[in-house]
């Protein structure tokens, strides 16, 4: 049996000195002749790789040390970029928290909002309603004392409303109770002011919501007459580049789309500041829709806040990488 492994032995280191073969993935030293029997016994558990060459080249000098570096330098560069990539659950965490932190702010202005709605309404004069910035004073419960311009009078629309539940629906998107089609009122007021010689100033009065088929009736009772109304500053409707989808006012047509502040108070001459009349407040009783008046919804603190779904995604992300670069991890461990 030895024997038979000595000659098998001597046959290859034949072939591979004739240079008609050569060994493949594993080196064999071959410089002598003279094995011994242990030698002569492993060569069976060196794995051979035949390749017909034309030639015979020299083997490489030392494929052992070839292949660990190679599988150095895959290492090297697997952990550096590894390394890397671990930046992707450290960015979305610190994302997530931040819209978590976000998120505790903006119930903290809708509170707040929601108890400006039901304090005690101040006087809106002239003197403070120049002084009055609708992003900063929205939803301020004031009381204004005028004369409407029902001549400057505008509508806004056509937007959904629930009469049912005295709700806006905004532009189309529909909800519980009978929905309705048609306008909102918005009439420029003049503030009466006590002060003798005083500068007069105009702010617009949101009346509330009538339906489209009494837009143009000629018997719409207009308010005449110097009158009290109770109501909240409200902010106008993000438009230009934020609303790129909403269609273009055109004044010159009487065709108003969105609540552009800036536009209606420049068509209208009043000051930028809208007061929306609340529908339980008892001064504005006598403007009740059986009174031939708009109907006024019901005011809500709707601020957008969309920061508990950003949260979620981010938080999300950072478990999905996180578990994806640790398999990963294990994966090239077992390598």
């Amino acid at each position: 049996m030895i024997q038979k492994k000595l000659g098998s032995y001597k046959a290859s280191l034949s072939l591979i000195k004739t240079g008609h073969y050569v060994f493949g993935t594993t080196h064999c030293s071959h410089n002598s002749t003279n094995r011994n029997l242990a030698s002569a016994i492993s060569i069976r558990n060196c794995p051979l790789r035949w390749y017909s060459t034309e030639s015979s080249p020299a083997l490489a000098s030392n494929p052992i040390e070839t292949m660990k570096s190679s599988d150095y330098n895959t290492r090297h560069k697997n952990r550096f970029g590894g390394g890397w990539l671990w930046l992707i659950p450290a960015v979305t965490l610190g994302l997530g928290i931040w819209q978590v932190q976000r998120l505790q702010w903006k119930l903290h202005l809708i509170d707040q909002a929601q108890s400006r709605i039901h304090q005690i309404p101040r006087v809106l004069s002239c003197e403070s309603a120049k002084a009055t910035v609708p992003s900063r004073d929205q939803f301020t419960r004031v009381t204004v004392t005028g004369t409407f311009l029902h001549d400057k009078e505008i509508m806004v629309g056509p937007r959904v409303f629930h009469a049912d539940t005295s709700q806006d629906q905004g532009g189309g998107i529909l909800g519980g109770g009978k929905p309705d089609i048609g306008y909102f009122i918005f009439t420029p007021m003049v503030i009466a002011e006590s002060t003798v010689g005083a500068e007069n100033a105009i702010v617009l009065i949101n009346r509330g919501w009538i339906p489209k088929d009494e837009c143009d009736r000629p018997h719409r009772k207009a308010i005449t007459g110097l009158v009290t109304v109770d109501g909240v500053i409200r902010d106008g409707e993000p438009c230009g580049k934020l609303q790129s989808w909403t269609i273009s006012n055109k004044p010159e047509k009487g065709e108003w789309y969105s609540i552009d502040l800036e536009k209606i108070s420049q068509w209208t001459g009043s000051l930028p500041i809208i007061v929306q009349m609340v529908s339980d407040s008892p001064i504005n009783q006598k403007f009740s829709p059986n009174n031939g008046q708009p109907y006024r919804p019901k005011v809500h603190a709707k601020l957008r806040n969309n920061h508990m779904e950003y949260a979620i995604t981010w938080f999300g992300l950072c478990a999905v990488s996180t578990l994806m670069l640790a398999s990963k991890k294990r994966i090239f461990r077992k390598r």
